[in-house]
């Protein structure tokens, strides 16, 4: 940590997106020494790895309801010891809420604060002006889709509409106007379109009084299914994830990837699902 590279962190602290390492040396007391030890480090956003003198002990992929891993009686010998942990941002992130070592006796050892260092690791690269299409109207389309438009295309299967909610008429235009323009301009046809009805987020509601708009954006999901070779997998029930009880981003990609995966048994391979 002597490296010029690494520099004073307290925690929590946000970080930018790429990856960053934090790292710190602990004293642990007498009492601790020898214990198996219970490591919490809050919150981290989106993915860490984490490692106790250079041995990996616990990673945690997606951010769900804090990073808690178990450090073995064998590897805590010494009073002096270095904890790492490898965090990955994507769309901000971080660490956030209270680190500390316990042990099954309730002794527990306070991280949370100054005694960190952290290094940037890896960042995202920084684009000219000229090229930042994100956000941009047919930014992405120009820049990834139109480009492979010549090859040979087997079909779609498309996730998206969270940041459509909050004008759901205007895709009940927008999604099926937009399969029929990628069907025309690749000219093979009503290639199959399968795509992933937003998962429930919001809290359930006996009436819809407010956050009205997400049932009207899957509303308008459903409506696409009048065009032909569609086929649109429902996920009204896996929002949830572990202990994380909304996520706008479900962590079950399983679900998800296994609905769609029906849909093409059926639809292109003529099995009897």
């Amino acid at each position: 940590l002597s490296d010029a590279a690494w520099t004073p962190a307290t925690l929590p602290m946000k970080c930018g997106n790429g990856v960053t390492w934090f790292a710190r040396e602990i004293t642990l007391p007498p009492e601790m020494i020898g214990k198996e030890l219970t490591l919490n480090l809050g919150t981290v956003n989106k993915e860490e790895i984490t490692f106790w003198n250079g041995t990996r002990i616990g990673s945690q992929l997606f951010y769900r309801d804090g990073s808690v891993h178990k450090i073995p009686a064998a590897l805590v010998k010494e009073a002096k010891n270095m904890l790492s942990v490898r965090c990955t941002v994507y769309r901000g992130g971080g660490i956030s809420g209270e680190q500390s070592l316990s042990t099954k006796e309730n002794q527990t050892l306070s991280l949370a604060g100054d005694g960190w260092k952290h290094r940037v690791y890896a960042a995202p690269p920084v684009f000219p002006k000229e090229l930042a299409v994100r956000g941009v109207a047919g930014g992405l389309y120009n820049s990834l889709i139109h480009p492979p438009i010549p090859y040979t295309i087997r079909g779609v299967i498309w996730y998206q509409g969270e940041q459509n909610t909050n004008r759901p008429h205007q895709y009940r235009k927008q999604f099926p106007e937009m399969i029929q323009g990628w069907r025309k301009n690749w000219g093979q046809g009503d290639f199959p379109f399968y795509f992933v009805q937003l998962a429930n987020y919001h809290p359930k509601q006996s009436a819809v009084g407010t956050n009205h708009d997400w049932p009207l954006l899957r509303e308008a999901q459903m409506m696409v299914l009048s065009l032909p070779n569609t086929g649109m997998a429902c996920t009204i029930d896996i929002g949830k994830w572990g202990c994380q009880a909304r996520d706008i981003h479900p962590a079950n990609n399983r679900d998800q990837g296994k609905r769609l995966a029906l849909i093409a048994r059926d639809k292109i391979y003529g099995e009897d699902i």
